[in-house]
């Protein structure tokens, strides 16, 4: 339990609500922004986020698809009370405050029935590569993010907010330092895609979704696990299938692609040096389709679903691209 507390708060995951990115909200209900704007009960996450100012517009978008987790004041309080009775604008002024802010939104919808179906699984964050890990002791106690309860939930007409009661999600260091970042190319996941000669296969999967090609051509982040053409034409052999069959049966596409998306940015050696941390358990992040994305070490090195990476860590200005020699089942 400790240790998995531990790697909690520097792990990684992911998940969505009502079928991933095809998510179904009410579109009367208040935008998250709203919600928190208006409810007394989390007034101090509300004057962070307008102080902050960056996650306004993304909050406030009616087409975004997001999941926040807020403490209440309550719970900010009792954390301020703990690190020496700090008055309430010293959690207003600390430095990372953009950090902690974007460490509580989930770039997807999640449900509360999948938060139960995936213990000890990791979730991303808008924080590059900083991730939430979903706990339960046992069934007959509450569910934790991190070292937090997670309490009450309001839906709005772009996700949904979580209460946090028992402490404050704090932001991990990174695993590797800021001066080992990538250089981005500058292009979006389908242009980088459609551009490379040996994924032709996948981007006209792409093209064949729409909302899916609209939602990775966005500026939140996503890392994708893309098979080659060699390994997609191996797997539509296998499975007696054309590419034209593939993309006229929507649910079977849609199915297809998000089981190769996870929402949020990491690279290859994040997920490397997060296996050798678990020391043996297993590391899972939950894609876009709500299953498990098992990462391990074998002699072929980093594998995801045990298909070895064939190139990584190719960074564009919304996500990463990783490269894999098949197909993940």
């Amino acid at each position: 339990m400790v240790m998995k507390c531990w790697l909690g708060m520097i792990g990684l995951s992911f998940l969505a609500i009502f079928g991933g990115f095809e998510a179904q909200t009410d579109e009367e209900l208040p935008t998250i922004y709203e919600l928190v704007s208006g409810h007394a009960e989390f007034a101090l996450f509300a004057q962070a986020i307008e102080q902050d100012g960056t996650l306004i517009d993304l909050l406030d978008d009616p087409d975004a698809e997001l999941t926040l987790f807020v403490p209440t004041d309550q719970t900010i309080r009792t954390w301020l009370k703990h690190a020496g009775h700090l008055p309430d604008r010293a959690f207003l002024e600390r430095d990372d405050l953009t950090d902690m802010l974007k460490y509580a939104v989930v770039p997807m919808v999640i449900d509360y029935h999948v938060v139960l179906d995936y213990p000890y699984t990791y979730l991303m964050t808008l924080l590059d590569e900083r991730g939430l890990l979903i706990q339960q002791v046992d069934e007959t106690l509450p569910v934790y993010i991190n070292f937090s309860r997670v309490d009450d939930r309001y839906f709005a007409s772009n996700g949904v907010i979580y209460l946090l009661l028992d402490d404050l999600l704090i932001p991990p260091p990174p695993l590797f330092e800021t001066s080992l970042a990538l250089p981005i190319d500058q292009v979006t996941l389908v242009e980088f895609i459609a551009q490379a000669d040996h994924l032709t296969v996948f981007s006209q999967l792409l093209e064949a979704s729409p909302a899916l090609h609209q939602r990775l051509s966005d500026d939140q982040p996503f890392t994708l696990f893309v098979p080659d053409d060699h390994a997609l034409q191996i797997y539509l052999a296998e499975n007696d299938l054309t590419l034209t069959q593939l993309t006229a049966d929507q649910p079977r596409l849609t199915d297809f692609l998000q089981r190769h998306i996870i929402a949020g940015q990491v690279r290859h050696e994040t997920l490397k040096a997060a296996v050798l941390l678990l020391e043996g358990m297993d590391f899972e992040i939950l894609n876009s389709g709500l299953e498990g994305l098992l990462f391990s070490i074998s002699q072929d090195g980093l594998t995801v679903n045990r298909v070895p990476f064939i190139a990584h860590n190719h960074q564009v200005l919304n996500g990463m691209v990783h490269v894999i020699d098949g197909v993940l089942e």
